[in-house]
C-alpha cells in the first residue's frame, strides 16, 4: 500500500495540494513502512500540474492533503486514490496504522 503526501521539501504538507513541489511515497508492507520516496514535479511538471501530478501519485491507495480544491479531488477519486485531510503541517507528526493493505487510523 502507497501513501503520497504533497511536499516541496519532503517535511512537511504542503499547505495547498496544487502548491506542492512533489510527493512523499510511504510504502507499507504488512502494516510495516519499506520505504518512502520524494518524487519531485519537474520545472516543465510545475507548469502543467494539472496534467503532471497524477504521473506522480497513480500507484498509491491514498493522498493526505491540508487543501486541495474539488477538481483535484475528483480527478483523484476517478483514478481511486482516497484523499484525507489534515490540519498537521509535519509529516513527521503524522502517524500511520496499516493493517491488511487499509488505512486504519491516522492522527
Amino acid at each position: 500500500m502507497k501513501i503520497a503526501i504533497p511536499t516541496n521539501d519532503g517535511l512537511t504538507i504542503a499547505k495547498e495540494f496544487e502548491s506542492a513541489g512533489g510527493f512523499l511515497v510511504k510504502t507499507f508492507k504488512n502494516g510495516d513502512l519499506v520505504k518512502e520516496e520524494l518524487r519531485k514535479l519537474r520545472f516543465s511538471e510545475l507548469i502543467n500540474f494539472e496534467e503532471s501530478y497524477q504521473d506522480k501519485v497513480k500507484d498509491c491507495q491514498y493522498i493526505y492533503v491540508r487543501k486541495i480544491d474539488e477538481e483535484f479531488l475528483d480527478a483523484l477519486k476517478e483514478i481511486e486514490i482516497q484523499c484525507i485531510k489534515t490540519q498537521e503541517e509535519l509529516i513527521s507528526k503524522i502517524v500511520f496504522q496499516v493493517k491488511d493493505e487499509a488505512l486504519l487510523k491516522t492522527a
